[in-house]
């Protein structure tokens, strides 16, 4: 069994740079989103009217808010698994807290840094000898979330495989999307391999020395120990897909309450997982006006004769949803200045602590 070991390193200075350039950056990219926006609205894909259209079912915008809020919930869970196999133990409550104040800056935060950071900042104030653990926990369950994403993606492919068939476009992104869904499992396959090689990777590390060479060694480490939890790695990509889905049928309640009709409800099964995962693009701030564009044109693509209906009205109508959601995270943020000095004495040992 692979014991974790404690880190004694010391955080290395952060090199300076031009303080507005997190700012500046951000106001371009939020041009840039405007802008497509602007095009989008021009070519008929975002009409201000059909966002209007949601006044009519507060039923059911108030059923899209519980499935949007419940990805919050289910991504805190998700989490706590990944840092349970590392040995840092916190309790749930304290974890979705945490979580959903990182979701509210990775919304509103300007700048390069995101609410992965904020989470990394307060486990590592809680656990400050294991901080590749901390970092790497948070990765594994970005991660998990992108490979979530992309397997319903790929359900969305069977589902419309029979349109895609048809159009070279569509089947060069199904084909995309296969390779992301295949290439996670075999990443997951490679995971044996860095449980065989550490030891020797480690040994030839302890001779070596060097501030680099130990911080792969610990990454190493921190690795194999997931290797070791297969069964909760597992349990967290399933997780993973039950969040997507939540968010996605928040998506289809939307639709229904802005008149798209049931008809539309097959090539979202695509689209909407697409759209999501354009968002990732670090063009514009969330991917505003990204994923957009891209739900628009799968759309448009899975279904012609419906090209004409302005489906970025419905993404961004789940955006807009989503923000409001994200909105009560700042209130956790408060609270978790107070959990940031609460550091249990064996934590500071760098040995895991009770989950309360």
């Amino acid at each position: 069994m692979n014991q974790p070991k404690a880190e004694t390193h010391s955080s290395p200075a952060t090199p300076g740079r031009w303080p507005n350039s997190g700012i500046l950056w951000f106001a371009l990219k939020t041009l840039i989103a405007l802008g497509m926006l602007y095009a989008l609205y021009r070519w008929g894909f975002l009409s201000w009217s059909g966002l209007r259209l949601t006044e009519r079912s507060p039923m059911l915008l108030t059923f899209s808010a519980l499935l949007i809020f419940a990805t919050i919930p289910l991504a805190a869970w998700r989490w706590k698994i990944l840092l349970s196999c590392q040995g840092l133990a916190i309790g749930y409550q304290k974890i979705f807290s945490l979580f959903y104040a990182s979701h509210f800056f990775s919304l509103f935060l300007p700048g390069g840094v995101g609410g992965d950071a904020v989470r990394v900042l307060y486990v590592c104030r809680v656990f400050p000898k294991r901080r590749t653990a901390s970092v790497l926990s948070v990765l594994m369950d970005r991660l998990l979330g992108f490979h979530g994403l992309a397997s319903l993606a790929f359900i969305g492919v069977v589902l419309n495989q029979g349109t895609i068939l048809g159009s070279p476009a569509l089947k060069l992104l199904a084909a995309m999307v296969s390779a992301v869904f295949a290439g996670g499992f075999a990443l997951a396959a490679c995971l044996p391999l860095v449980s065989r090689y550490r030891r020797l990777f480690h040994a030839w590390a302890e001779r070596r020395g060097g501030r680099v060479t130990g911080l792969l060694d610990r990454l190493l480490e921190a690795l194999a120990i997931y290797h070791g939890h297969a069964p909760q790695i597992a349990l967290g990509w399933f997780i993973s897909i039950l969040i997507h889905t939540s968010a996605i049928a928040g998506l289809l309640i939307l639709a229904l309450s802005m008149n798209f009709g049931r008809e539309n409800l097959g090539q979202f099964s695509l689209a909407a997982p697409v759209a999501l995962l354009a968002n990732i693009l670090p063009l514009t701030p969330g991917g505003l006006g990204v994923g957009e564009a891209v739900f628009s044109q799968v759309s448009a693509m899975l279904a012609p004769a419906l090209a004409a209906l302005p489906y970025a009205s419905l993404l961004l109508a789940h955006r807009v949803f989503s923000t409001l959601v994200a909105l009560p995270g700042l209130l956790c943020y408060i609270g978790q200045r107070k959990f940031a000095g609460e550091t249990p004495r064996e934590n500071q040992c760098g040995m895991p602590g009770g989950s309360s």
